[in-house]
């Protein structure tokens, strides 16, 4: 049996997700997805993924059906894992465990790590098997990417916003820009001049690019970012169509966010270009896996939440 603890939205679930099911696919095992981690630990977030085509059977989220020892085990070890994981993050000023603690905890059949590199599991012997970590690494479920792309599609119906969305995006060389916005999260904008020469450059690469804004705040995007070159705001319903109308697009301009990861690794096209800011955090640690071979990465840095954005908007990249 796997048990999964799920956390954050749902470019977080996904790559939970996608870590889990190759485990199953590779042991065999029952999959029981823990919705009551997604407010254990962290901030309290909605499971977003029974909107995409995952599969019916062996897989289910109701923690009380497991046996009462192997829940209070898995919860046990969590616990455990998440006080050891601040306690490192306190004394060392870092949130990744050394590789040694991981594999201690593997030996118990526990799947634990935050760490923002790929760790390489050895093969475990271990009957349960217990996953907490956001795994964000296309490398731990490469073997299974067939799979998991299929799985991850979305299969709510389209409604009257996406129908007229989508003839726009498939019908041009549509560019699916990303753009982390602040929330509650306190998460920084990418500066300005990673967006600016990332449009730039591929207006100059692909014939007409109509750029589309993905946004978690559209509203503080357009007040605080101008843009160089005509766009268009995707407003969906919520982050699965969003999700949808994204792959569905060319080409992508990534931000600092798991969902835009998600687009471009789920977009189709052969002949997608993806562009990648240099590092993903104001720490600027490197996540090798989490890059995709084929992007571009143009340097970038971040801006704080509090700062006044009125000073980065530079009239010359207005048009």
């Amino acid at each position: 049996m796997i048990i999964v603890q799920m956390m954050g939205n749902l470019g977080n679930q996904l790559f939970i997700y996608a870590m889990a099911r190759s485990l199953q696919l590779e042991y065999g095992d029952d999959m029981v997805i823990d919705l009551e981690g997604l407010k254990r630990f962290y901030y309290a977030a909605a499971y977003k993924l029974d909107h995409l085509n995952l599969p019916k059977e062996n897989i289910k989220y109701d923690l009380e059906t497991v046996d009462p020892a192997i829940r209070s085990k898995y919860l046990q070890t969590s616990r455990l894992y998440h006080i050891e994981q601040k306690l490192y993050r306190k004394l060392r000023k870092d949130s990744l465990v050394p590789d040694k603690v991981t594999m201690r905890w593997l030996k118990r059949g526990c799947y634990y790590t935050f760490s923002r590199s790929f760790f390489d599991f050895p093969k475990t012997t271990a009957k349960n098997k217990f996953v907490y970590g956001y795994f964000q690494n296309a490398k731990y479920f490469e073997k299974y990417a067939d799979v998991i792309r299929s799985e991850c599609r979305v299969l709510d119906e389209l409604d009257e916003y996406d129908r007229t969305m989508l003839p726009l995006i498939r019908d041009s060389n549509s560019v699916a820009v990303s753009v982390r916005a602040i929330n509650e999260l306190g998460v920084s904008f990418i500066d300005f001049d990673y967006y600016y020469r990332a449009m730039k450059m591929l207006d100059e690469r692909i014939n007409n690019p109509t750029f589309f804004i993905f946004s978690d705040n559209v509203e503080i995007t357009k007040e605080k970012m101008k843009f160089p070159f005509p766009v268009e705001y995707v407003t969906p319903r919520d982050a699965c169509h969003g999700l949808r109308l994204m792959y569905h697009c060319k080409h992508f301009v990534i931000g600092n966010s798991t969902f835009s990861w998600w687009g471009a690794y789920l977009g189709n096209d052969p002949k997608k270009i993806i562009i990648m800011p240099d590092k993903i955090d104001k720490e600027g640690v490197g996540r090798e896996g989490y890059y995709f071979k084929e992007a571009i990465k143009i340097p970038c840095s971040f801006v704080d939440y509090k700062w006044d954005f009125d000073q980065i908007i530079h009239q010359k990249y207005a048009r």
